[in-house]
């Protein structure tokens, strides 16, 4: 967005280096934007829970929870596309729960074109789907970003190296965990001054001065490694659900903990960082009873603030781990005590059957809201 954009004769100016605006007024155009855009993430986690059979009440309370725990991404960070890459993630989700694994392959490839953190669900969608079509769903889910990322090395390899795997971040900025220590130092191109443009709005025109600004040393670290272990231990799951299937429920649960690995091995975290875990995870816990949802939901919400202080790194990591595993804990999912969840579809239309006699035996569930029993529902 470097430069200006003119909307009904209204200009919009945005900071972006060397152009350095005093006051800049994009924001005005950009918000309700980036606000439209995360809101879909409402509408897919309650989509899901719709999908768990979970009552009109509960989801409701759901989505209030949702958008409080989303809010900050959007409002303070301006990343929506953290909520829109979570928003297809779920949906693919909810493809693959259905059996329709052309459509879960293309909604992961745009989640993960959206936002990359989403791989770490990748080995379990994977796994999930049935012989004969992984290949395939593997293939559609990243092939956008592949190409993407084959355009980036093209044009300019060295830096699109230094995102993509060493991925540079600051500790002294954002949070730095106690996992810093071991995660390898980057060189900061910056570090020896900067100089950019000012752009001042005086007398009805933009006046442009050059400023020179000397840059103090700030230390760089490689996110890359950390991620990288996660990556492995995602792979690892994949590879236990490829071994031993899963009912539908639990691989929910084992998604919603794939994302939350990120709050355990990252070396510098952000605030934001935890919403797409604590999204699907209140998701699942909102199919269990209602003690165990809203137990879920103060938690989540106590973390989310908990995260914007500034605490050294094992006073301020220690918690948000315990929380996020706390709220894990809460929505794992158990197996119905009157019998066995149904298996998942492995092809678009397919259903698992329940015996009648089996159906008579099985105590009907509550429909009102947040007296819902847990049950089962077919993938």
């Amino acid at each position: 967005m470097a430069g200006f954009s003119s909307l009904r004769g209204v200009i919009f100016p945005e900071s972006f280096p060397p152009y350095m605006t005093a006051h800049p007024t994009a924001a005005l155009l950009l918000e309700p934007i980036e606000l439209l855009l995360a809101s879909t993430v409402l509408f897919a986690v309650d989509a899901l829970a719709e999908q768990l059979r979970v009552g009109k009440g509960r989801r409701i309370s759901l989505c209030i929870v949702a958008t409080v725990i989303a809010w900050p991404t959007v409002a303070i960070w301006g990343h929506a596309e953290v909520c829109l890459a979570l928003t297809f993630a779920i949906y693919a989700l909810i493809a693959a729960l259905n059996g329709k694994w052309n459509a879960c392959g293309w909604l992961f490839g745009f989640a993960l074109l959206m936002q990359p953190l989403v791989v770490m669900m990748l080995p379990l969608v994977v796994a999930m789907s049935p012989t004969g079509q992984r290949v395939m769903v593997a293939l559609r889910a990243i092939v956008l970003s592949a190409v993407l990322a084959g355009v980036a090395f093209t044009s300019d390899a060295a830096d699109t190296y230094r995102s993509l795997v060493q991925q540079p971040t600051p500790p002294l900025i954002n949070h730095a965990t106690p996992w810093v220590s071991l995660a390898p130092r980057v060189t900061n191109p910056f570090s020896g001054g900067s100089s950019y443009t000012s752009l001042t709005y005086r007398a009805g025109k933009f006046v442009q001065d050059n400023v020179h600004a000397k840059a103090q040393a700030v230390i760089l670290v490689s996110g890359g490694a950390g991620r990288a272990v996660e990556v492995i231990l995602a792979a690892l799951v994949g590879l236990y659900v490829w071994r031993r299937p899963q009912p539908p429920g639990r691989l929910i649960w084992l998604a919603a903990a794939l994302l939350g690995m990120r709050c355990m091995f990252e070396a510098v975290m952000v605030p934001y960082y935890l919403g797409p875990p604590l999204l699907l995870a209140l998701a699942i816990a909102s199919y269990q009873g209602g003690k165990r949802f809203w137990a879920a939901c103060v938690i989540a919400l106590e973390i989310t603030v908990f995260a914007y202080h500034n605490l050294s790194p094992w006073a301020w990591w220690l918690p948000v781990v315990v929380g996020m595993a706390a709220v894990l804990a809460l929505g794992y999912p158990e197996r119905n005590r009157t019998g066995p969840e149904p298996p998942l579809a492995s092809e678009p239309g397919d259903t698992a059957e329940v015996p009648a006699e089996e159906l008579s035996e099985r105590e009907p569930a509550s429909t009102k809201g947040d007296e819902l029993r847990p049950r089962e529902f077919i993938g």
